[in-house]
């Protein structure tokens, strides 16, 4: 069961579906927090997610259209703390030939 840190207890996360949800709810209290978007866990979604060892990562986003919003997520076991960092993308084109400098 995931618990708070930084408020006297260390978060512990038995699971990669526990590991998702508590990412799915991490994200949709951002963009509640930091948006006009009022999301809710069912409207983000996991890109990518591993786990190796004791530690956990994935990358999500949400059914915002057009935001650009993405999240990676960073679950340190030994010290029970989770990272949060949320990108924007900037640009998406279409490259069909590499340019030679000069």
């Amino acid at each position: 069961m995931a618990a708070e840190a930084g408020k006297g207890k260390i978060m512990i996360i038995g699971s990669v579906q526990e590991f998702e949800a508590v990412c799915k709810r991490q994200l949709a209290t951002w963009y509640r927090d930091n948006t006009d978007s009022k999301i809710w866990p069912d409207d983000v979604f996991v890109v990518w997610s591993c786990k190796t060892l004791q530690n956990y990562k994935a990358m999500l986003a949400a059914n915002v259209r057009g935001d650009g919003i993405y999240a990676e997520y960073t679950f340190n076991g030994d010290t029970g703390e989770l990272y949060e960092d949320v990108y924007k993308k900037v640009t998406n084109r279409c490259i069909t030939e590499e340019k030679k400098d000069g």
